[in-house]
């Protein structure tokens, strides 16, 4: 499963949220946003739920639907953290005890 590097960002963005939200990058256009979510669904990375009126901000337009995208277990999956680490170095914590990626439920 090859993960651009956007959905790359998403995941381990969502991964670090306690909500496990993956949140829509305001800066890519909205049928880059909605290519994007259809491909992490479609790889059941994330799940989509119905978008209540007060998260509408976190939410996703997906096929006129306003969807919010929650990082599922497989998007949580170890083999997919190590690609995150070589993309996002910064990410990492410099003490030894603490994890070096994003930790998932």
């Amino acid at each position: 499963m090859a993960l651009s590097d956007t959905r790359r960002i998403i995941l381990s963005q969502a991964s670090q949220r306690a909500d496990r939200l993956a949140i829509p990058p305001e800066r890519l256009p909205a049928a880059a946003r909605q290519t994007v979510a259809k491909s992490l669904l479609k790889q059941g990375l994330v799940s989509d739920e119905p978008a209540s009126a007060c998260s509408t901000r976190d939410a996703w337009q997906i096929e006129g639907r306003t969807r919010l995208l929650r990082i599922t277990g497989v998007g949580c999956a170890p083999s997919g953290w190590s690609l995150i680490r070589t993309v996002l170095p910064w990410r990492r914590r410099s003490h030894p005890r603490q994890p070096t990626g994003p930790t998932c439920p």
